[in-house]
């Protein structure tokens, strides 16, 4: 991966910041409601020996129906789990990042990438000009991308994170 690679995941990553966040509350309530639903499911109590037959073999019983029920909603609730934990280390590795940048630039970053707003109505809000304010922001990224992709990572040509990328394109 090229160093500007790396700064165009940096753009994505601050330009999906809110929506990352919204995913995780999402994920949240996803993962409560397959809890309840595993919880209802219970553990297997007894055996049912139904063997009704019908075109294609025999018919599962009711317990094994939930048996296979509560491990698809396992399964399920595994990989939202672990998509919520690479999600939330990606937000927490943003958030150290932007926590190092000065309080000035740290807002320039969070005006133009995370929420919108164009150069000029962040110069009017910044102590610079809309030029100043660009070379800020386009600095502060810089220092953000060696934060986030320390040097190791950048010259053995990968990381962990680049999964965002793949998962939420514009």
């Amino acid at each position: 991966m090229k160093y500007s690679d790396y700064e165009q995941n940096v753009y994505r990553y601050l330009r999906n910041y809110n929506w990352f966040k919204r995913q995780i509350k999402s994920i949240d309530i996803e993962l409560k409601g397959l809890d309840e639903r595993i919880r209802l499911l219970g553990g297997l109590k007894g055996v049912s020996y139904d063997s009704t037959a019908v075109m294609g073999g025999e018919k599962t019983s009711t317990v094994e129906q939930a048996a296979i029920q509560r491990d698809e909603l396992e399964q399920k609730a595994a990989i939202l789990r672990e998509n919520r934990e690479r999600i939330s280390t990606l937000i927490k590795r943003i958030d150290d990042a932007l926590d190092a940048l000065d309080e000035t630039d740290r807002e320039i970053v969070r005006m133009r990438y995370i929420d919108g707003f164009r150069w000029t109505q962040i110069a009017m809000k910044a102590p610079y000009s809309q030029r100043s304010c660009i070379t800020h922001g386009q600095n502060a990224v810089k220092q953000i991308v060696a934060l986030i992709f320390p040097v190791q990572s950048r010259e053995e040509g990968h990381t962990e994170f680049v999964f965002a990328c793949e998962l939420f394109q514009d």
